[in-house]
């Protein structure tokens, strides 16, 4: 009872009472010996044909065999409880009864599946349990046989017969002797079938192993029981699979026809040779001289026949299928599964797809039959290398590559490679085998290298001599040969140009490049050629693309014309998205530009090699928008784009201004979005931009319409002016009456934002918020929800200068929910206003979780700057208290962030909390650390008097009382200026300096005064909240007035309670600058 003691609140292990104790069944606890009943329960409840062939039952056998380890409750006893013993003897002997039961099942279904050794070890188990279970003895003797080693099937026989005598004094059943027999006379051990069965034996040997298709198995099994379902094709492109998996599912469901299988190849036969072909396969020989047809023959044969008919390879014969709907409609105990790379078209027809190889672990048991196929990550590539989970892809790959390269042992480093050559192949199992046939010659990296696209190999690689096996089996490239074959010339046709198309297409996209209708579409599909996603775009294998692209290379034009009408296609689609991007149908809008990604970065690099500078003019604002809200655009480089622009220019500049109009167009828009992107450092930047608005302001007056790409340049220079605000502004006022005078109010907004940020700097608050006033008004106008939750945040910032925590807060909080749902760097970047707002209002529980609820997400997305959820919850951590907490997270940050002013706030962050603990002489090192920082132009803006508070606050505890009031002075007046800096004082400025001037009060000895400013400041819930200020300011000025009575205390608290905090501020900083001269 002790060991298994349980929370209070837990439902209790244990139901006892005075007289008995009972395992409680609604506890959170797994019993062994239950599952291992319920796992032997469910495979006998569940509807099979035989239970040792059903791919469903195998993980049930398996998870029953591993949970029986011991008899039940073994070295367990009750004494002077009979009743329990007689209990307990009665589950020993069930449990040991299930689990050879399970091991027994577990054996017949390995050895199915030719698994002798697995099977024989589940065998030797079952015995060791039950030696004088003569089934168990037969099912040994078989196996042995059966893999191959009679002899020994013989000894067992005669070990059991010895063990029988000895122990019980009788002879083995005529049933094991009989056995025994058949062994001795080369009949292997499996008994012959029912009386009557004409069991046949056309079924191919398979030479490579049937991996990571169990979900298919079970499936197609099902189909295979169910009496509706009489024609099945397994429909897929070639190499995929098909024949290994129909012959697999043949071998689990022979029993089940009482006249056998009937396997019919019909690569190499022509339609009017398939009468004969499935005659042959069945062993039926037509008669001649009774006036019969062979025809009418074979369908009389069949019509009282139970036969599984399978047709392996259909694709060329459609035209012959009739044969097999006749067959179908006179014999309604035949069944036929066909593999086809297109669909037969016949009545009744189930199609069974067939995919590539899973590229991530299979799922478990339990999942079977979802069907998922999700994407490939190299971590899954890296758990099946080491045993952790099984990708099927990898695990085909891998016992492949070990057969060309014997002892072969995949590592770690191997992972990438490995996952490049699946992906590559898409999983397809021909493939795979093919490339792991370089085993013995290549390493994985290299293999990977030369499947690549672009290296022009890929297909060629994929290739191997083997001996006596047809060349579209041992060649991806004959293969497709013969899947290309089979098409007409215009399907030919629309093939070709369809692989202009990467990561997929519309069937709009398909008929404006092409030509192709629906039908065309599906006709490729029901050839296995195309398939169609779920989203409703279609794509091809990358192979089958790579095939495509060489024939649409051999054409006229070499497919230029084909290239032309994609760009086209795509420039008119983005021109149409760019103007849903700034609404609210901006989420929609992105979501198409994503699904087209792979095409745009086609076409970026067609229009780069042909020149296109109008095309690129068109796809800048979309691509660009997409980027800075989702994700980057890897294969459009935006600083390549413009030094290409330059070059073309160059080259034009002596003509007419007209000539290189697209070109100016096109820089102007690309030099944009190289600064909202950062794709170059500030100056060259700045470089760029002066080029391109002297060139466009050269266009315009040479009479050409070039307002938007000017307005843009201004406001991309107005943006790159950090620090000048009034250079700034030269840049986006005229910025925010070409976008006005344009109708571009995003565009508007942004420029109001920017001279709003100025105006804020400058602590020009009022044209401050006049800016971002406007800004919220034109983007709600607008309907832009990425737009908006910007110039919330921007102006909940505003808030906090202005004093206004209140509005700080909501505007932070609506701002977050519409960030949240935005691309990575904006639900990032522009989501520290809410934990700026938090602290604000005192909120340091509810601050410190919002920043732990930011840590995944942000070291997943953006984990060059994951020190700033980090910092968050450290400072969250330091006003509630937890300095221990603070102190190790910000340690843990510095190492990994030391650089410019990320850094220096952890390095001021540390002594703060030092300050707290005691740790004086460590905090005035991490004050000097920080000063030395700043001097050093290693510090960002604002950061200098947070330096000198720290050694302040450090240098009074060591005594050095005189340094420590020049400190807090430089604190107190600079951090009044400065009015904010976040990161230290998020609240609003009127308050900033009132802790240490209070501080400086109580050292002067005005206590009094001192209370007054504590009582002033304890208003407000960003210092009554913080246990830090607590602690460092206002306890030392607490026990100061220890020596003052309780009235003049409270006196002192009341005045300062009525104080103006801004009228009080000031005053206390003129006096302060007073004393220093400054």
């Amino acid at each position: 009872r002790r060991a298994l003691r349980e929370p209070e609140a837990a439902v209790p292990f244990l139901l006892s009472a005075p007289d008995r104790v009972q395992w409680n069944p609604a506890s959170d606890a797994a019993v062994d010996a239950r599952e291992l009943a319920a796992l032997v329960a469910a495979c006998q409840a569940h509807e099979h044909v035989r239970q040792e062939a059903c791919a469903e039952c195998l993980p049930r056998l398996e998870q029953a065999a591993a949970l029986y380890e011991g008899p039940f409750l073994e070295g367990f006893s009750l004494a002077d409880a009979p009743e329990f013993e007689e209990w307990c003897s009665l589950q020993r002997e069930r449990a040991q009864r299930l689990a050879v039961q399970a091991l027994a099942g577990l054996a017949e279904a390995r050895c199915q599946r030719r698994e002798y050794t697995q099977a024989l070890e589940a065998a030797r188990r079952a015995e060791a349990l039950d030696p004088w279970q003569e089934e168990t003895q037969r099912q040994l003797m078989t196996l042995l046989a059966e893999s191959g080693d009679r002899n020994a099937a013989l000894a067992q026989y005669e070990r059991c017969r010895e063990a029988l005598q000895r122990e019980l004094g009788v002879e083995p059943a005529a049933e094991t002797t009989a056995l025994c027999e058949r062994i001795r006379e080369g009949q292997v051990g499996s008994p012959p079938g029912p009386q009557g069965a004409e069991q046949l034996s056309s079924l191919p040997a398979s030479l490579f192993p049937l991996v990571g298709r169990a979900e298919e198995l079970a499936r197609l099994s099902a189909c295979l029981r169910d009496p509706d379902c009489r024609l099945l094709t397994i429909l897929g492109p070639g190499g995929v699979g098909k024949t290994r998996l129909a012959v697999e599912v043949c071998g689990i469901a022979s029993d089940a026809f009482q006249h056998g299988i009937g396997f019919v190849p019909l690569s190499a036969v022509s339609a009017d040779g398939l009468l004969s072909a499935i005659a042959g396969a069945l062993g039926f020989a037509f008669y001649a001289g009774a006036g019969v047809p062979p025809r009418e023959q074979l369908l009389a044969y069949l019509r009282r026949k139970r036969t599984l008919l399978v047709l392996d390879g259909c694709e060329h014969l459609l035209d012959g299928m009739a044969l097999v709907g006749e067959i179908l409609a006179t014999a309604p105990g035949v069944k036929v599964l066909a593999t086809s790379r297109a669909r037969l078209n016949l009545p009744g027809e189930q199609l069974f797809p067939l995919e590539g190889l899973a590229l991530t672990p299979a799922p478990s048991p339990k999942a079977l039959g979802e069907g998922n196929r999700a994407a490939f990550h190299a971590a899954s590539v890296s758990d099946a290398l080491e045993g952790r989970g099984e990708a099927p892809a990898v695990a085909l790959f891998i016992a492949a590559a070990q057969r060309a390269r014997p002892g072969y042992a995949p590592t770690d480093a191997d992972a990438p490679a490995v996952a490049a050559i699946c992906q590559r192949v898409e999983g397809l199992p021909l493939a795979l085998l093919l490339a792991a046939t370089w085993m013995h010659l290549l390493s994985p990296p290299e293999i990977a290298a030369q499947l690549q696209e672009d290296s022009g190999r890929g297909l060629d690689l994929l290739a191997a001599d083997w001996q006596g096996v047809p060349e579209p089996e041992r060649s991806m490239r004959a293969t497709l040969d013969r899947s290309w074959s089979l098409l007409g010339e215009r399907e030919q046709a629309i093939l070709a140009g369809l692989a202009v198309f990467r990561g997929g297409f519309t069937a709009e996209a398909a008929e404006a490049v092409t030509g192709a209708t629906l039908r065309d579409l599906a006709r490729l599909a029901d050839r296995s050629l195309i398939y169609r996603r779920e989203s409703g775009r279609y794509d091809l294998h990358d192979l089958l693309r790579e095939y495509a692209a060489a024939k649409l290379a051999a054409t006229a034009d070499s497919g230029e014309r084909a290239r032309e009408r994609a760009a086209s296609y795509l420039a008119r689609c983005l021109a149409a998205w760019q103007q849903e991007i700034f609404g609210p149908g901006q989420p929609e809008a992105l979501d198409r530009i994503e699904r087209e990604l792979g095409n745009v970065v086609a076409c970026w690099e067609w229009a780069l090699a042909r020149e296109r500078a109008d095309w690129l003019a068109v796809a800048a604002e979309s691509v660009g928008r997409h980027e800075i809200l989702r994700q980057p655009i890897h294969g459009v480089s935006w600083t390549a784009t413009a030094t290409a622009l330059r070059e073309w220019i160059g080259r034009k500049r002596g003509q007419e201004p007209a000539a290189w109009l697209d070109e100016a167009r096109a820089l102007g828009r690309v030099a944009f979005w190289v600064r909202w992107l950062f794709a170059l450092p500030l100056e060259p930047t700045r470089e760029l931009l002066a080029e391109s608005l002297a060139l466009l302001e050269e266009q315009e007056r040479g009479g050409q319409e070039v307002r938007l790409e000017k307005a843009q340049v201004l406001l991309a220079l107005g943006h790159a002016s950090t620090f000048d605000q009034t250079a700034r502004r030269r840049w986006l006022v005229p910025a925010l009456e070409l976008f006005s005078a344009l109708g571009q109010r995003a565009y508007a907004a942004k420029a109001s934002r920017y001279i709003g940020i100025g105006y804020r700097i400058e602590r020009d608050l009022a044209q401050a918020r006049k800016a971002h006033d406007q800004e919220l008004a034109l983007i709600r106008q607008v309907g832009d929800p990425n737009g908006l939750g910007t110039a919330l945040d921007e102006s909940a910032l505003l808030a906090l200068y202005e004093g206004d925590a209140g509005r700080a807060e909501r505007e932070a909080r609506e701002a977050w929910a519409l960030n949240w749902g935005r691309g990575r760097n904006y639900r990032l970047t522009f989501s520290q206003s809410l934990g700026f707002a938090l602290w604000a209002v005192g909120k340091y529980e509810e601050a410190l979780a919002w920043a732990e609820g930011m840590i995944p997400t942000w070291e997943r997305e953006m984990p060059a700057t994951a020190y700033l959820p980090h910092l968050h919850g450290a400072i969250a951590l330091m006003h509630l208290g937890r300095y221990a907490e603070a102190r190790t997270r910000l340690e843990g940050i510095s190492q990994r962030f030391n650089s410019f002013a990320y850094g220096t706030d952890i390095v001021l962050y540390l002594g703060f909390v030092a300050i707290a603990k005691g740790r004086y002489a460590e905090a005035a090192n991490r004050g000097q650390e920080a000063e030395e920082r700043r001097q050093g132009g290693q510090a960002g803006a604002g950061r200098g008097w947070v330096a000198s508070l720290l050694l302040g606050l450090a240098e009074r505890r060591l005594g050095r009382r005189e340094e420590a009031r020049e400190h807090l002075i430089t604190a107190a007046c600079y951090s009044w200026r400065a009015r904010m800096s976040y990161y230290f004082a998020p609240w609003p400025v009127s308050d900033a300096p009132l802790p240490w001037a209070a501080l400086l009060l109580r050292d002067q000895g005005r206590v009094e005064l001192a209370l007054e400013l504590r009582a002033l400041a304890l208003q407000r819930p960003w210092f009554a909240n913080s246990r830090w200020f607590h602690d460092v300011f206002w306890e030392p000025i607490v026990a100061a007035a220890a020596t003052l009575s309780p009235e003049v205390v409270a006196a002192a608290e009341e005045r300062g309670r009525q104080r103006d905090a801004a009228a009080t501020v000031r005053e206390l900083i003129a006096e302060l600058e007073g004393e220093t001269g400054s």
